[in-house]
């Protein structure tokens, strides 16, 4: 069984310090041992274990993107389970992402949320970030809520 890191950033720029949270925990769940695929914007060195989606670090993708294009590597590459590394909350709209995605092209695996720092975690939130919503926990949530309200017909139109 392979398992697969996906590390998803939390916030612009690169240097915020939950891509920092995110890039360590990945590293230390791979333990050198596990593939992992990251956005841009998570602070990782190249290396032969480590993939990387999405555009330049600075350029928004929407996280249904990101996905696509991580389910595509993923199948390609014939892993056969998937750990999420995000922050607490982001993490339930990118297992839900995965799993519609996955439905779509008809395959299945084994998905899980890798937990070291509880949601609403200071840590998680950046005021240097250029994306307002991850400047507090109050604007994520709220940002967070409306999204997950809507279709997943109308999300993925948006996205």
């Amino acid at each position: 069984m392979i398992k697969a890191i996906l590390a998803l950033s939390f916030g612009k720029p690169a240097g915020i310090s939950p891509n920092w949270l995110i890039a360590g925990m990945a590293l230390n769940l791979s333990g050198g041992a596990h593939p992992i695929v990251a956005d841009r914007s998570v602070p990782l060195i190249s290396s032969l274990l480590t993939n990387f989606i999405g555009k330049e670090a600075e350029i928004h993708v929407s996280t249904l993107n990101l996905i696509h294009e991580f389910v595509d590597l993923f199948l390609k590459k014939g892993w056969d389970e998937v750990v999420i590394v995000s922050e607490p909350l982001y993490m339930k709209r990118c297992y839900r992402d995965l799993t519609r995605v996955l439905e779509e092209k008809g395959y299945a695996c084994t998905i899980s949320l890798y937990k070291e720092y509880p949601a609403g975690d200071k840590r998680w939130f950046d005021q240097n970030s250029t994306q307002w919503w991850i400047r507090s926990c109050r604007l994520f949530r709220l940002r967070e809520t409306l999204i997950r309200a809507l279709p997943f017909w109308l999300y993925k139109i948006i996205s």
